[in-house]
């Protein structure tokens, strides 16, 4: 399988000894059903799978309700690839990572690995990462930071303030041995040092949030840091923001490294209205001669460089 930059990339899943390499029809299912709808449905009538066939149905019947349809998914990928994975595996510009995933969050760790590694909807590129140090602000499982190690980089920030999802990513960390280069940190960034209220669903939430989600289910407090607090005067190559519309206070908290170092910088730009014209805004008070530009592979994000 090719990413979208023409590299190639290895995925597989694993489950007690038996192991499925991953092609473009699985992770179809996984990144996005619905644009890969018809594939779907003429190679599971080709291969007379009813059960695919009805699952599809089911799919797209609460897709047009507005529903979710998780478990449709899920229960498609299974079909396919003919086992419950309990292992990912992704082997990728001479590097082999190994990730043994919880049932509950299968579907979206192959999600974050289908967007990450093979749509690198963050645009990373060696140029950025090789021999420096990269900042992973709301790294989740870490996906980002363990596609930086990919590229090159010497030295890895990952961010992750919630206690349970943080868990998970150390044991990933610790899994593929690279404690020396990716160091966890059980904060948020933001505009000043102080505590904040995170609030989530579950271990792993993708849409954990320091504002705008009282909905959620849990909360706990949580410490933040300024960007420029914790890295003093150590260079910065390029930052990754994904903190479900947070950016901005990160930004404000991180004005010292982008003037000094003008790192290149990925971050969401769509949980917030206004957020398409406030956050270049924000950065070019900054650094004037960033150049800019929003690019959508599935979430539409403003990368600077």
């Amino acid at each position: 399988m090719l990413t979208r930059n023409g590299e190639e990339i290895e995925i597989a899943v694993e489950c007690d000894g038996r192991q499925k390499k991953l092609g473009e029809g699985e992770m179809g299912v996984v990144i996005d059903t619905r644009a890969h709808f018809g594939r779907l449905v003429a190679s599971s009538a080709a291969r007379l799978e009813v059960h695919c066939l009805a699952l599809l149905a089911s799919a797209a019947a609460k897709s047009l309700m507005k529903k979710d349809y998780l478990a449709e998914k899920k229960a498609l990928f299974e079909a396919r690839v003919g086992f419950r994975a309990k292992r990912i595996i992704v082997a990728f510009r001479g590097k082999r990572l190994e990730f043994d995933v919880e049932d509950a969050l299968m579907m979206q760790a192959l999600y974050s690995v289908g967007s990450i590694f093979v749509k690198n909807s963050y645009m990373m590129e060696e140029r950025f990462a090789k021999g420096g140090s990269v900042v992973d602000a709301g790294a989740n499982l870490g996906f980002f930071s363990f596609l930086a190690y990919c590229y090159g980089a010497q030295k890895i920030y990952a961010f992750e303030p919630v206690k349970a999802t943080y868990s998970i990513l150390e044991n990933y960390i610790r899994q593929n041995k690279l404690e020396g280069i990716v160091t966890c940190v059980n904060k948020a960034l933001g505009s000043e040092d102080g505590e904040a209220m995170i609030r989530y669903d579950s271990r792993g939430d993708l849409t954990a949030a320091l504002s705008g989600a009282e909905g959620k289910a849990m909360a706990e407090t949580v410490q933040v840091v300024k960007l420029d607090s914790f890295l003093g005067s150590e260079a910065v190559a390029f930052i990754k923001m994904d903190t479900e519309g947070y950016e901005a206070e990160i930004i404000q908290g991180a004005k010292g490294a982008i003037a000094r170092f003008k790192p290149a910088m990925c971050l969401s730009a769509y949980h917030k209205k206004g957020d398409r014209e406030s956050l270049p805004a924000l950065i070019k008070g900054m650094r004037a001669d960033y150049s800019m530009k929003l690019v959508d592979f599935g979430e539409e994000n403003l990368f600077c460089e």
